[in-house]
């Protein structure tokens, strides 16, 4: 009877973290449609995960840096799981750490760009980091409008 009642119990907390996942993911798709109508860009790419990530690099960095952001996901996951393998020590646990910091600073300066692509600066930089589905939300629905890559109108003053 306990373990039916434990069962149970994981089960109801595996289907709520489902939920939280599909919510977050319906979120990203609603407030991505709307950012990527705003930068001229069709909402279908929005439904995409990684092709998602690539436009928005694109569009408000440049698209190499977006290898550089995949890359170090990939190798945090790697090397993370190289450093729980037991016998790698503390270099493994080390460089996991750095891979890691890397990692999480290439996404903040993709968020700031984000950012800085509509005209806001570091305040909604860290709204974007820490409370990612409301300032999404709040980028797509306002009466923001896309500058440009680093807050520089496009074809704007000096060109030709």
């Amino acid at each position: 009877m306990l373990l039916e009642s434990m069962m149970i119990g994981l089960l109801a907390v595996l289907a709520g973290v489902m939920v939280i996942g599909l919510a977050y993911y319906v979120i990203q798709v609603i407030a991505g449609w709307r950012i990527f109508t705003k930068m001229g860009e069709p909402g279908w790419k929005s439904l995409i995960p990684v092709y998602r990530k690539y436009v928005v690099f694109d569009n408000c960095w440049e698209a190499k840096w977006f290898w550089v952001y995949l890359g170090l996901a990939l190798a945090t996951g790697v090397v993370g799981a190289w450093a729980e393998g037991g016998d790698a020590g503390i270099l493994a646990a080390s460089v996991s750490a750095m891979v890691s910091v890397a990692s999480f600073l290439v996404s903040a300066l993709y968020y700031h760009k984000l950012s800085r692509a509509f005209g806001h600066d570091i305040g909604f930089t860290i709204g974007l980091i820490f409370l990612n589905p409301i300032f999404l939300m709040i980028l797509a629905f306002s009466q923001d409008q896309y500058i440009g890559p680093d807050g520089i109108p496009q074809g704007g003053f000096g060109e030709f």
